[in-house]
């Protein structure tokens, strides 16, 4: 999953996902939640066990959901 998460702390992904967040916001009217509200929208469906993997790509994260 690319454009995952929004604004992030860490210095490697802070201008990009910053960028990014800016740009889905103002131009697609779409927020991106943060990690811990994708954990819980995949609680929500019913996974118990939730994995989230930050990948090269600033702002993308790979979530496994099971259970």
């Amino acid at each position: 999953m690319t454009d995952a998460v929004p604004y992030v702390a860490d210095p490697r992904e802070r201008s990009f996902s910053a960028l990014f967040t800016y740009l889905h916001s103002s131009s697609m009217d779409v927020r991106l939640p943060p990690e811990e509200e994708w954990r819980a929208a995949f609680g929500r469906a019913g996974f118990s066990d939730v994995t989230s993997t930050p990948l090269r790509m600033p702002g993308s994260r790979m979530f496994v959901a099971a259970g």
